[in-house]
């Protein structure tokens, strides 16, 4: 067993993503938030447990209920080489471009202060950008990770077929431009933008 310490949340968020990423869920106990009791009965007691989302695919804590799973998702769309695909008189093809996804947190990469080098969301982003109907242009442009994400049960972007390839630029691997017009946790989204991916 190891404890891992740090008084800056947004360093204890990165070193628990990657922990979790390589052990699993069951095998990382956070001490923080309204659970920390339980946590510490898991790390205590090695006890492995978690709820699944059957949405999404993250693991929760016990005591989260399923429809209230506490991922933040994120609703893009995306846009043919930084077009935004709801102006429709900037995109005579704007319909086909209408379309909604939600991705994961894992998924987004922004601009550094809204300008500069694209970098992974992280979690002092929710602070810096409190709310996302002020966000502003620059920060809206974001691209998104379209391959392959570990448990995810959410449908990846897909690029709309017959349209000319999506631009290069991208930070990394399978990147499509998109604009970020919202964000909420898992559970908060009760109208899904398509099928539910379970089934």
């Amino acid at each position: 067993k190891a404890v891992v310490f740090s008084e800056f949340d947004n360093d204890l968020s990165q070193v628990s993503s990657h922990l979790t990423l390589a052990l699993g869920s069951g095998a990382v106990a956070e001490h923080w938030g309204p659970f920390r009791s339980s946590e510490l009965a898991r790390f205590r007691h090695n006890k492995q447990t978690f709820r699944r989302c059957p949405r999404c695919g993250y693991e929760n804590e016990p005591q989260v209920e399923h429809d209230a799973c506490d991922r933040f998702l994120f609703q893009v769309t995306l846009t043919p080489h930084g077009g935004d695909p709801l102006d429709a008189e900037a995109d005579p093809s704007a319909e086909e471009w209408a379309a909604t996804w939600l991705v994961e947190e894992e998924r987004v990469f922004v601009r550094e202060g809204g300008g500069g080098a694209y970098r992974r969301w992280q979690l002092r982003d929710f602070d810096t950008y409190r709310n996302p109907a002020l966000l502003t242009a620059a920060v809206r442009e974001v691209w998104i990770d379209a391959g392959p994400l570990a448990g995810s049960k959410l449908p990846p972007p897909r690029w709309p077929a017959g349209a000319a390839p999506p631009p290069a630029g991208g930070p990394a691997g399978d990147m499509l431009p998109a604009k970020l017009r919202a964000w909420a946790k898992c559970g908060a989204w009760r109208a899904p933008q398509r099928a539910c991916p379970p089934c």
